[in-house]
């Protein structure tokens, strides 16, 4: 056997098959290197997080924004007050743009089709999608040093004034202007208001939130092996 593997390996050698030789300390720096590969991240400021984690964390974070949204609001024809809009940010905060639009669309496809309130309207799903891709443009953490708590505020306070006067102010009135046969600038007003007073509550209510969740995330979510 042995002088069978040093024949294969002088061969090797002399005609340059690299390939052919599998060197223990190789397989032993692959197998060091994809255990230490999340540590190498973390030391330089970044996390990684593996795919199946990420849609698990959006699978909890559609869950409670289903239950907020169609559960735990307040409803009229033409107005809506409700906390939905926090397992969004947070989405958008820890995993980006993308997983954002993809949470908030089925959020409102899922929760419109098992638990509807009128007619389903894609419009409203437009809304939500363009809402989602803000946020995550905005807010998203890609690594720890990515914004400091200044930077994320007024990160925070773009993107919800952005998300009011595009899709709350103006693409859902317009939605709920071609769904009720109302006026669009009859509605303008009444949702102006409701729209300027939630802003501020939303601004404290996703930094107090946020800040608590911060430690628990990097602990147990962003940090610890898959």
């Amino acid at each position: 056997l042995r002088l069978s593997i040093r024949e294969v390996d002088t061969r090797a050698r002399k005609y340059s098959l690299i390939y052919f030789r599998i060197p223990l300390i190789r397989i032993m720096e692959r197998i060091t290197l994809s255990f230490s590969f999340d540590a190498e991240i973390k030391r330089k400021g970044g996390f990684f997080m593996s795919k199946n984690k990420k849609i698990i964390l959006t699978a909890v974070l559609l869950a409670v924004q289903i239950i907020l949204s169609r559960f735990l609001s307040i409803k009229t024809p033409i107005l809506k007050i409700s906390f939905a809009f926090i397992p969004s940010m947070l989405c958008a905060i820890w995993l980006g743009a993308k997983w954002t639009v993809l949470l908030n669309v089925l959020g409102d496809i899922i929760g419109a089709t098992l638990f509807p309130t009128g007619a389903f309207f894609i419009g409203y799903t437009i809304s939500t999608a363009i809402s989602g891709l803000i946020y995550g443009l905005l807010l998203y953490k890609k690594e720890d040093n990515s914004y400091t708590d200044r930077q994320f505020i007024i990160r925070l306070i773009i993107s919800v004034i952005l998300v009011t006067c595009i899709s709350n102010i103006g693409l859902n009135t317009l939605w709920i202007s071609i769904t009720t046969g109302k006026a669009f600038i009859v509605l303008l007003g009444t949702r102006i208001v409701k729209e300027l007073i939630m802003i501020p509550i939303q601004i404290l209510v996703i930094i107090f939130i946020e800040k608590c969740l911060r430690k628990p995330f990097d602990t147990y979510i962003r940090s610890s092996n898959d």
